[in-house]
């Protein structure tokens, strides 16, 4: 379960908004507007939003808290073109924030990777949406049906369809190569928003690790950390090398075996 002071990962990403409660949800970025009313820096503990110029590993952002002794806020995480955030509520150690976040993570891609076996169900009219809620107690359908059989003329004469169908294995590829990322502790975060002292905070500003620094500031009476976007060098959108090279008769096909070949975990 999900702590209530725990706000979970989000991600995002183009050609992809998934919202698998309480997982996955769309992130929405909204820079302030100069024409907005500003004032002095909010009350309480400063806050301050750091970027590294480049995703960074964990061990070297859990050094650099703890090096200052500032507290994280938030996240903010790129890989394999999706954008992610994770944010908590409570106090705890930077240790613990970061472990949270890593397995929130997993989790959320687990679930995008189940949702897309859906998709890809639906696509390739493997299982009917009724079927699906038993899907796990069925045998998996070995003969191609006559409405399958529709649907891949459908395919290898449109070319939206064809388009369709190498998006969603697209997407597929990219939840698969980011819950490979999150697994294996690959270098996921390339923001963070934290609170400390303002000493901490000056500090924190001068180190060699930190590429950009943004103070929290009021606007319109309501307290606004700036976020930092993410590192040019990123592309938005996520092409797979072998997903690109399917032929327009080999797309339907594949999808047709993901989609009998993984099964969707029941609810417990």
């Amino acid at each position: 379960m999900w702590s209530r002071a725990t706000k979970p990962c989000r991600w995002r990403g183009a050609g992809l908004t998934l919202f698998l409660v309480p997982l996955i949800a769309a992130v929405l970025f909204l820079p302030s507007s100069p024409s907005l009313a500003q004032t002095a820096p909010p009350p309480g503990d400063p806050k301050a939003n750091i970027g590294f110029g480049a995703t960074v590993s964990d061990a070297e952002i859990l050094m650099l808290l703890q090096r200052h002794g500032v507290t994280p806020q938030a996240v903010f995480m790129w890989t394999s073109g999706l954008t992610g955030t994770h944010r908590t509520y409570k106090t705890e150690s930077a240790e613990a924030f970061l472990q949270e976040m890593r397995a929130h993570t997993v989790e959320s891609f687990e679930k995008g990777l189940q949702s897309s076996v859906i998709r890809l169900r639906r696509f390739a009219k493997v299982y009917t949406e009724e079927q699906e809620e038993q899907a796990e107690e069925q045998a998996e359908p070995e003969e191609q049906t006559e409405e399958q059989a529709e649907q891949e003329e459908q395919v290898m004469a449109s070319e939206t369809l064809q388009t369709e169908a190498r998006s969603l294995l697209n997407i597929r590829a990219q939840l698969e190569a980011g819950l490979t990322a999150a697994k294996e502790g690959k270098p996921l975060i390339y923001s963070v928003e934290v609170s400390g002292s303002s000493a901490q905070l000056e500090a924190l500003s001068q180190d060699p690790m930190v590429k950009l620094f943004q103070t929290a500031m009021v606007i319109n009476g309501k307290t606004v950390v700036p976020h930092t976007p993410k590192p040019s060098a990123y592309e938005p959108e996520y092409l797979d090398p072998a997903v690109q090279a399917l032929s327009v008769g080999e797309l339907y096909q594949r999808i047709k075996a993901l989609a009998r070949s993984h099964k969707i975990r029941t609810k417990t």
